[in-house]
């Protein structure tokens, strides 16, 4: 399933027919899909979707958000939920997994469960 999906924001649908995929969100996606593309030897036709970022959590926030790096590499996710029982780390996962287009058991925290610092996997299927 995830080789279709790449295949299908690069404008090339199942079969290898072209179509005519537009607009900003799927030009937005498509930039952050080529921007984690990683030469890989698995089944979804040579690439796949890894990649490791650092992330600094500020719960207790009004809004769910996560704002890209600006000059230090590291993203900021806002969230809503409190840092209790793990209830951050899963809005978090949530909130990767939804931005980057990939399923929530895709994106693992690698360290800092317990920090505001982390280091997030972002695996592909």
């Amino acid at each position: 399933m995830r080789s279709r999906r790449i295949r299908h924001v690069y404008g090339e649908g199942v079969g290898g027919h072209k179509k005519d995929v537009g607009g900003t969100h799927t030009f937005y996606r498509e930039e952050l899909v080529r921007q984690f593309l990683q030469p890989d030897t698995g089944r979804n036709g040579g690439y796949a979707l890894m990649k490791t970022i650092r992330v600094k959590v500020k719960p207790n926030a009004r809004v769910s958000a996560l704002d890209e790096p600006e000059g230090d590499g590291i993203w900021l996710a806002r969230l809503k939920s409190p840092p209790v029982d793990g209830k951050a780390n899963a809005e978090l996962i949530a909130l990767i997994a939804r931005r980057f287009g990939c399923r929530k058991r895709a994106v693992t925290i690698k360290s800092g469960a317990s920090a505001r610092l982390k280091l997030i996997r972002i695996a592909g299927d």
